[in-house]
């Protein structure tokens, strides 16, 4: 893209809009060196940097960000998200547990004895 910009002669001044849209895009370590770099333009008599003078920036720490012997290899190093696995069971349980509940091997009767309200006997409803 920069050297189609510069083939069309489009690298003056930027815009403060463009300038600022760039700017957020950035981390927040960049933003703060970036703020840095315009100061000393300014210093320089420059108002305004060109596109030239932000794409120069960004080379400029892209290099440093990836220099084998200045860069933090630590840093690149991913971080283990060490989470808490959720339980697999939930209890809604609301009253204490019964004898049967109580033995792991005990075998649960869901089946409930009451009248039939169809025959009016007492059987498995």
């Amino acid at each position: 893209m920069y050297d189609t910009l510069e083939s069309m002669d489009c690298l003056g001044e930027m815009n403060s809009d463009n300038l600022e849209k760039i700017n957020f895009r950035l981390p927040k370590w960049a933003q703060t060196k970036f703020c840095e770099h315009m100061k000393n333009l300014e210093r320089q008599g420059r108002v305004m940097p060109t596109f030239k003078d932000v794409v120069n920036f960004l080379n400029d720490r892209a290099d440093v960000a990836n220099h084998p012997f200045l860069s933090n290899p630590v840093s690149e190093m991913k971080t283990q998200n060490y989470k808490i696995p959720a339980s697999k069971f939930t209890s809604m349980a609301t009253e204490g547990a019964t004898d049967q509940s109580e033995h792991g091997n005990a075998v649960k009767n869901d089946k409930k004895t009451g009248k039939c309200p169809m025959c009016m006997r007492s059987h498995p409803l």
